[in-house]
């Protein structure tokens, strides 16, 4: 049976092998314990099922391929971190306590991964994320966090780019309140000012709100040619 995801969870999958040279330490004939922290629900929802499809896809191809480190199988561990950050450190320390895994993967968004990340680092366990906020990755990580995707700051300018050449004057910002999105606006603004353009308007909106209207209103209040929404796709 063939089986499609995406390339996105292609690589969330491929988040187990970079952890592999830390497990030396275990007895051969045990599995290796992975958690993976993938968003089912909240804002990260759309992904989270493909993200564990991908992670289950690449675990059983490596277990069936022999294993790793002379045969040891990799047995997985599912939580929901719900694309929040209180829900990721009580299902983190699951993992870690319960479960005893050596490794997390699959994590998405920054807000959850920038609260896992202190948990992992106490525990000397390898933590690999999709997020982008610069500082999944800055300061001490003792070379056991790793981010496949890119850095947020390098995000804003392109889109930018693609607003002034469209020749649109006049910006509005809308953008979600969080760590991914609040490091990619510097770059942005900074594009669009170099390029002649002005953004006219900069609010903020939060995660699972019921209405909108409000911040929608507020920034089509001063008319402008062209908005950029920042955010997740729910």
């Amino acid at each position: 049976m063939n089986s499609v995801i995406s390339r996105r969870s292609l690589v969330a999958g491929m988040g187990v092998l970079p952890f592999v040279p830390h497990l030396v330490h275990a007895q051969a004939s045990e599995p290796i314990r992975i958690g993976v922290l993938a968003p089912l629900t909240g804002g990260g929802g759309p992904y989270g099922a493909d993200i564990v499809k991908a992670s289950k896809l690449a675990a059983d191809q490596i277990n069936a391929a022999g294993g790793v480190l002379g045969g040891r199988k990799l047995e997985l561990f599912v939580e929901d971190d719900e694309t929040n950050a209180t829900a990721a450190v009580k299902a983190a320390r699951k993992l870690l306590d319960i479960d005893k895994v050596v490794a997390i993967t699959a994590v998405w968004g920054s807000a959850p991964i920038l609260a896992v990340r202190p948990l992992t680092l106490e525990k000397n366990v390898v933590l690999t994320v999709l997020g982008s906020a610069d500082e999944v990755t800055e300061g001490d990580t003792k070379g056991l966090v790793w981010r496949f995707q890119a850095r947020a700051s390098s995000w804003g300018e392109p889109a930018a780019l693609a607003i002034l050449k469209g020749g649109y004057k006049k910006i509005g910002l809308l953008h979600l309140q969080n760590p991914f999105v609040a490091s990619m606006i510097p770059s942005f603004v900074e594009t669009i000012e170099k390029g002649g353009s002005k953004v006219i308007s900069d609010v903020e909106y939060k995660p699972d709100q019921p209405s909108y209207r409000a911040e929608v209103e507020k920034v089509y209040a001063g008319n402008p040619d062209a908005v950029f929404v920042p955010g997740y796709v729910n």
